[in-house]
């Protein structure tokens, strides 16, 4: 599935106070202000990316990743965290002492 390109998001252009500011923002964008990192910048020449396709059916995905070496699963579980340590009482030394 091919999507029509959208020009990129300058960050003068999206402030909060501009009235035509789009509300919705695409996943680029986002990650970008999450992460500092523009992903539709190719690593190797910084030149613009575009999508050209999109794989949403999940065994084409798994042959893809498959032929390319890399894990087609997810990893396991982690195990879950111990539980939180109880608050000092007034035996223990406190840090405001």
């Amino acid at each position: 599935m091919l999507y029509p390109r959208r020009p990129p998001v300058r960050a003068e252009d999206d402030g909060p106070d501009r009235a035509a500011r789009v509300r919705r923002l695409d996943w680029s964008t986002l990650l970008k202000r999450t992460f500092l990192v523009d992903v539709l910048t190719c690593p190797r020449c910084s030149s613009r990316m575009e999508i050209v396709a999109v794989i949403d059916q999940e065994a084409t995905a798994h042959k893809i990743l498959e032929h390319l070496g890399l894990a087609s699963k997810p990893p396991p579980p982690r195990p879950p965290r111990p539980p939180a340590r109880a608050p000092a009482t007034v035996d223990e030394p406190s840090l405001f002492d």
